[in-house]
């Protein structure tokens, strides 16, 4: 157990470290069936916050920069799914769609559209 007198390490967790043991176990699945890698993982985190190594918050940071990493690579594949051109494009395309969708059908914006 972690207790206030143990310091865990000064480096951060490294996801890349992380990511390649993980791609290490997945490798041994075909000789270890039974291996579940992200189990593997966990357990060996586990057992490092027991003995002090790191701490929680060197979990947390860890965590944050993940999620981080998840969000950014999901705006990316949004950005490219959408087909965004550039900012310009883009605002040019809202206004218009705002226009065409508040437009009367005389043409003059009705301002009663959203209400």
């Amino acid at each position: 157990m972690v207790t206030s007198s143990q310091t865990p390490a000064a480096r951060p967790l490294d996801e890349i470290a992380l990511r390649d043991e993980l791609r290490a176990l997945r490798a041994e699945i075909p000789d270890k069936p039974w291996l579940n890698p992200i189990t593997a993982v966990a357990f060996s985190l586990s057992r490092q916050l027991e003995s002090g190594e790191i701490g929680m918050a060197d979990v947390k940071a860890l965590a944050g920069r993940l999620m981080d990493r998840a969000c950014a690579n999901r705006a990316t594949r949004l950005r490219e799914r959408i087909g965004f051109i550039s900012r310009e494009a883009t605002h040019r395309d809202f206004e218009t769609l705002v226009t065409e969708t508040m437009a009367g059908a005389d043409g003059t914006p009705d301002l009663n559209a959203f209400a």
